[in-house]
């Protein structure tokens, strides 16, 4: 009888699976960086990526970050020993709305973003 509850309780879910890679890298900058991003990205498909201590801002940050290929993105500069965050994510599977940000944390809302993608 509990199984059955159960079954006719699953089949009213929507079940939304997403995937996150959140690394303390320590320095996008290097060469290194963008090639085991991207293969991690191919391997694990995830839909949403959090780098802390990038070490890596402005113009040099926008580069990188646009070469990772995800659809939105925030970021936090680097400045001193704040060492930097970014976030980046997926619109397709992922909704992301960012609250407030610090050198030390990003505050956002996640939701589910477009399931018909």
């Amino acid at each position: 009888m509990l199984i059955r509850s159960m079954l006719r309780f699953c089949k009213t879910l929507i079940i939304f699976i997403m995937s996150f890679l959140f690394w303390n890298c320590r320095g996008a900058g290097n060469k290194g960086f963008y090639v085991i991003m991207h293969d991690l990205k191919i391997k694990f498909k995830f839909d949403v990526m959090s780098i802390t201590e990038p070490r890596v801002s402005g113009v040099r940050a926008d580069r990188i970050a646009n070469k990772l290929n995800f659809e939105s993105s925030s970021r936090v500069e680097a400045q001193g020993m704040l060492r930097g965050l970014w976030l980046l994510w997926n619109n397709s599977k992922i909704i992301i709305k960012i609250l407030n940000s610090s050198g030390h944390f990003i505050h956002e809302i996640v939701d589910e973003g477009n399931l018909d993608a």
